[in-house]
């Protein structure tokens, strides 16, 4: 039960973290978009 608890802490302050530092995260999830299009579908930029 304790672990349920500091799980759900732990997801919590991710989560604040992420709305703090949204410039980094967005910059990450472009370059895994980046990455996922250019691995299906090979472009030229």
């Amino acid at each position: 039960m304790v672990g349920l608890i500091v799980l759900a802490a732990l997801v919590l302050a991710s989560v604040l973290v992420g709305f703090v530092f949204r410039r980094p995260i967005a910059e990450a999830k472009s370059a895994v978009l980046a990455f996922d299009d250019a691995s299906s579908q090979p472009q030229r930029d």
